[in-house]
């Protein structure tokens, strides 16, 4: 996925573009911040950065793994 297009600072991305990077609230991503599902995210001052590379991730295994429903089918 190519991130260009989002505000972003260096190879990190604040909580509202990664949000509309995966098509979820910011809430979802602070949700997803906590379960460590988007990780390392680290704190600078008042903004939250999460590695471009961790979204990325996040979305393959998104992708790639079936849900548990389809698994129990």
């Amino acid at each position: 996925m190519n991130f260009d297009s989002t505000s972003s600072i260096g190879n990190h991305m604040r909580i509202n573009d990664a949000a509309k990077a995966l098509g979820v609230s910011h809430q979802s991503v602070r949700n997803l911040i906590f379960r460590g599902d988007l990780s390392p995210a680290f704190r600078v001052g008042s903004l939250i950065l999460i590695p471009k590379t961790s979204i990325e991730t996040y979305l393959q295994r998104a992708v790639i793994q079936p849900s548990a429903q389809a698994q129990a089918a």
